[in-house]
């Protein structure tokens, strides 16, 4: 499907090129960037579209931390560096903070040239300012460490309300889970209102957030011969856990 100017609503007539723009990685020094974009051919009116105009953003943000690197000796430099670097992960100070293992506020202080990192913590903002697979690295692990969090979080609130140690009960015979795949589902269903009862005293916090998210992932066939869940189903095998 051929692009449509949106100025002149002219159709087919967008061809690409590039535009050049200076850039300010610390205050007096300049570096112009090469970015593309588009221009109509019939109204010469030129064009960042929203996949260009993010594609743009990390452009600029690659090109100032390069400069950065280079000229990390420069006055200023390494607050700049870190200041691009929490921007070019779209993350706040107080996430940021969070995600290299930092105290307090001494991020604000970096950025705000107050005081400098540590030799071990500049060294750490230089490789991930070298590196946009670290960076990315780093953005997956803090997601990952959120999402365990959030789920332990959820186990501590509901182990607060105490229930029996007993798994709800089917109604009829007929459906109660027999196979290994059968009752890891039936657990994964239930566990959200027996965590802190019979779960709770088998299983860590973690396993019984994995039970939810790794169910939403990968089979129940597989999952069930995971090592880490083998005591939910020996108590419920040996008829510890009361589901009939």
């Amino acid at each position: 499907m051929k692009e449509q100017c949106p100025f002149c609503q002219s159709i087919g007539t967008l061809k690409a090129i590039n535009y050049r723009l200076t850039v300010h990685p610390v205050p007096g020094e300049d570096i112009d960037i090469l970015l593309p974009a588009k221009q109509c051919t019939y109204c010469d009116e030129e064009i960042e579209t929203p996949d260009l105009a993010q594609r743009n953003t990390e452009l600029i943000s690659e090109a100032k931390l390069e400069w950065l690197v280079t000229n990390i000796q420069r006055k200023n430099a390494i607050g700049a560096l870190i200041r691009e670097l929490r921007n070019s992960l779209d993350v706040t100070q107080k996430e940021f903070t969070a995600m290299v293992g930092a105290t307090g506020n001494s991020i604000s202080k970096y950025e705000l040239h107050i005081i400098e990192p540590s030799a071990i913590a500049r060294n750490l903002f230089i490789l991930l300012a070298k590196s946009k697979h670290a960076r990315n690295e780093l953005r997956d692990l803090n997601s990952t460490k959120n999402n365990v969090a959030a789920y332990d979080l959820k186990w501590q609130e509901t182990a607060t309300h105490a229930v029996p140690v007993r798994w709800p009960t089917y109604p009829s015979a007929a459906r109660k889970p027999t196979t290994k795949a059968s009752v890891f589902n039936y657990m994964v269903e239930v566990a959200s209102v027996t965590v802190c009862g019979a779960a709770a005293g088998i299983l860590g916090a973690s396993a019984i957030g994995s039970l939810e998210v790794l169910s939403n992932i990968e089979p129940a066939e597989r999952l069930s011969n995971q090592p880490m869940f083998n005591p939910l189903f020996k108590t419920y095998e040996a008829g510890v856990l009361n589901a009939h």
